[in-house]
């Protein structure tokens, strides 16, 4: 059955083609549209060139204005500086007393490091400026100059010949409220070059201009200040904050840039680089965007400021990118005019929208599209006119592509679901199936996207908790030196922070042959621990890992032909196992299981071997840190018992063996001390505390206290008070044992002089008979004078010296 709606487009236009009507209007909205489209571009250019003009004159208005605003500061600047050497003058020559002299520390403005230096009292009129830090108490000269012209003002004292600049009188306050004296300006900047401030008035001259001053910028000016001789001692200041032009700062940002567009400045250089000095409504004031990329990956302020600094004075330049304000829930496209105003480091530029700015293209495009759209209905009803059949075909081409457009607003509206229900057979039926089509694969796509972003959000969570479970793990690990206490805090806090079902530590043995348990999770752990579990290295994946020093994972544990199954673990659905790396060693490897499967991909693998490897540094350096305690504590011990051997040789050389002081006077021991030997607990709590290097009480009056050298009891001292005394209060024990530590010291000191006094003697003997054997080569005079000289200075009654050779000997006998 024949349809009007089964018919094609070709050839519904055929059947148009004879209407002379038809052609007419095609011809005339051709020529129409081709006309309009010229136009269009033509006007759309100027329109952008004129927005480009517009944006180029609020930019090029407030560089006027700060300009002028800065010709402005700087007059009254210089005023002020005027006013500053007047009130100076009036208070009295300037000068360095030769009597009284200050000690500071001078902090370098710039790198903050403080030095001390001694300087004379800076006078002005005879008066110390004194060292007021309050700024709520008056400063001579400085306050009086702020009183009249208001601004900042500082009297530098010259440090040294370099010409290092210290404020010792200021109303510049510093971060915290308060004046900054004791800061100083160094004639040296840290990058070498010469400060200009210093040098500009060490030459004798005046500094105008822009200056660092403790924590901003500053218009400023400088003037040397001479003593009676005509030497700088100092300088005098006078400045205006730059940023501190408060109705500069509210003329910029009230500049008006169309209906959205406003205005902002950044800082070009130094520690101003890339920051808001002056945004949008001043809510990113003071913020650096200078490392900040926007949507397509651009820094845009390094951009804009590389820009600028090629800039001559007062041209200007254009930057299109897309940003997004804090406010803002999409990048935007921007179009940015700017400028770079040198003396003050300053960026200006001016952004607005590229909506707003290409409006007038919009408008020429929406005039454009009205002017055809009423050409195409002046053409549909010259159609109609001419032929009802044209009205009918007009009406089955522009139905359908209405009701697609239609559907598409809808579906561009966030409809998914929108089908088109169009069963035809032409062009029109074709494309609603394909619009359908589209639609479904749309709603696939963003299924799926979220799916994707859902997985990756829990991935990133995951990674998260793992990396801060690693980072309190390695904080734990370094905390602990005890092995013991370490391993089983170690696998408690790894199964804690990574949320296992089960983790466990096994030490390689001497011989390398088994994988010995050494700290596990839970009443499992427990278990095998009492049963003192091991795994051959080489089998299982513990045994596996450390064999090879590389981990192992089993991501379903049912499919791991290395794996060993415990009993005591039936949840275990997947297990990692990591070698302990330490050193170029496999110390032994680390067991995590978890009751759910495929719980270790490649990144917790990452993670978790990271955390083991700090593991085993950990107890690498634990078992070190042992083995260097018993060594310290064998050497300890050797050495005091040389100590005690020498002491013995001494003591025994001597008939007294200390001394007896009382009412009768002093009199010489003979016989040794009893001192404590063998264990402590077998010879009473007096012996104890003695060997313990304790002073102990007899009783009331008696108080016992150890001469010990390098822990070694070589003697004692008892004190006895008269019986009708009170016995010893805390203030004489501690003075005692005080006496009897410093006693022990110089008896060591002593019995060390004497040993190397006996030794120099006897190295004297020595020398002396040899010298006295080598005045002869005579074999006989040799043998008689060594004879002579043994006998006479060792006390000898006889010595006999004989010469002979074992095989002489062996026929004597």
């Amino acid at each position: 059955m024949f349809r009007w709606r089964n018919l094609n487009i070709f050839i519904k236009i055929a059947l148009l083609a004879f209407n002379g009507a038809l052609m007419m209007a095609l011809v005339l909205w051709g020529i129409s549209s081709w006309q309009s489209d010229l136009f269009s571009q033509q006007a759309a250019q100027e329109a952008e060139k004129l927005a480009f003009n517009d944006l180029g004159d609020i930019t090029l208005g407030i560089y006027n204005m700060v300009r002028v605003q800065d010709e402005t500061v700087q007059q009254q600047v210089n005023y002020n500086l005027k006013t500053a050497r007047y009130v100076l003058r009036q208070s009295g020559m300037a000068e360095l007393s030769t009597e009284r002299t200050v000690t500071w520390t001078a902090a370098n403005q710039v790198t903050l490091q403080g030095v001390p230096v001694r300087l004379p009292q800076m006078l002005v009129g005879g008066r110390w400026l004194g060292e007021n830090t309050n700024s709520n108490e008056v400063t001579p000269v400085v306050d009086e100059i702020v009183e009249l012209v208001g601004g900042t003002a500082t009297i530098f004292q010259r440090m040294n010949e370099q010409g290092d600049m210290l404020r010792v009188a200021t109303n510049v306050l510093t971060a915290d409220g308060r004046r900054a004296i004791g800061t100083y300006i160094p004639a040296i900047n840290p990058d070498g070059t010469p400060n200009p401030v210093v040098a500009t008035v060490l030459r004798g001259e005046v500094f105008q201009g822009s200056a660092y001053v403790v924590t901003d910028w500053y218009l400023t000016a400088y003037e040397p200040i001479y003593d009676a001789f005509g030497d700088v001692i100092g300088m005098l200041y006078v400045g205006v904050r730059r940023e501190g032009v408060e109705s500069l700062r509210q003329a910029i940002l009230d500049t008006q840039v169309g209906q959205s567009g406003y205005t902002f400045v950044l800082g070009a250089q130094g520690d101003q680089q890339g920051v808001y000095l002056i945004s949008e409504d001043a809510q990113l004031d003071g913020v650096s965007v200078w490392n900040t990329l926007n949507a397509d990956g651009r820094y845009v302020a390094r951009e804009m400021v590389d820009a600028a600094l090629e800039l001559e004075s007062g041209e200007l330049t254009t930057l299109r990118y897309r940003w997004q304000n804090p406010d803002e829930t999409e990048p935007q496209g921007r179009i940015s005019r700017f400028t770079y105003y040198e003396p003050w480091d300053w960026v200006i530029a001016v952004t607005a929208y590229e909506s707003e700015i290409l409006a007038y293209q919009t408008a020429l495009q929406g005039g454009r599209a009205d002017m055809l759209r009423t050409l195409g209905i002046a053409s549909v009803l010259i159609l109609g006119l001419v032929s009802g059949l044209s009205l009918l075909l007009a009406r089955s081409i522009a139905g359908p592509i209405n009701r697609l457009a239609g559907a598409a607003r809808e579906i561009a509206a966030g409809n998914l679901e929108l089908q088109v229900d169009m069963a035809r057979g032409d062009e029109a039926g074709l494309l609603a199936h394909s619009f359908n089509q589209m639609t479904a694969r749309l709603r696939e796509m963003v299924v799926s996207l979220e799916s994707q972003v859902a997985e990756r959000t829990q991935d990133l969570t995951r990674r998260s908790a793992y990396l801060s479970g690693s980072a309190e793990v390695g904080r734990a690990v370094t905390q602990i030196l005890d092995v013991e206490a370490l391993l089983d805090q170690v696998v408690e806090l790894i199964r804690e922070s990574f949320g296992l079902y089960y983790v466990g530590l096994f030490l390689a043995d001497e011989e390398r042959e088994w994988a010995v348990l050494r700290a596990g999770t839970g009443e499992a752990g427990r278990s095998m621990l009492s049963r003192q579990h091991r795994i051959r290295v080489g089998e299982g994946m513990i045994g596996w890992s450390v064999a090879h020093a590389q981990p192992r994972i089993a991501s379903d544990v049912g499919e791991d032909a290395v794996r060993m199954a415990s009993s005591e673990l039936p949840n275990t659905r997947s297990e990692a196992a990591l070698p302990l790396r330490s050193r170029g060693r496999v110390l032994g490897a680390l067991s995590v299981q978890s009751d759910q499967p495929a719980a270790f991909d490649e990144s917790a693998i990452s993670v978790l071997q990271t955390m083991a490897d700090q593991v085993a540094v950990a107890l690498d350096n634990a078992r070190l840190f042992s083995s260097a305690q018993q060594a310290l504590e064998a050497e300890r011990r050797a050495y005091g018992d040389l100590t005690q051997q020498a002491w013995l040789a001494t003591l025994r050389s001597r008939a007294e063996r200390g001394y007896r002081c009382d009412s009768e006077g002093v009199r010489p021991l003979t016989a040794p001390p009893v001192l404590p030997q063998g264990p402590a607990a077998a010879q009473g709590p007096a012996a104890a505390r003695l060997l313990a290097a304790e002073s102990y009480q007899e009783d009331r009056t008696t108080v016992v206290l150890p001469l010990r050298i390098r822990e070694q009891a070589v003697g004692l001292v008892r004190l006895h008070k008269p019986e009708e005394s009170e016995g010893w209060s805390d203030e004489e024990l501690t003075l005692v044992s005080s006496v009897v530590e410093q006693m022990s010291v110089a008896l060591e000191s002593a019995r060390l002089y004497q040993d190397t006094q006996n030794r120099a003697q006897q190295e004297r003997l020595v020398g002396e008979v040899a010298s006295r054997i080598r005045e002869t080569l005579d074999i006989e005079r040799m043998l008689r004078i060594a004879a002579e000289e043994l006998r006479t200075r060792l006390g000898l009654e006889r010595l006999v010296v004989r010469l002979g050779v074992p095989e002489e000997q062996e026929a004597a006998e």
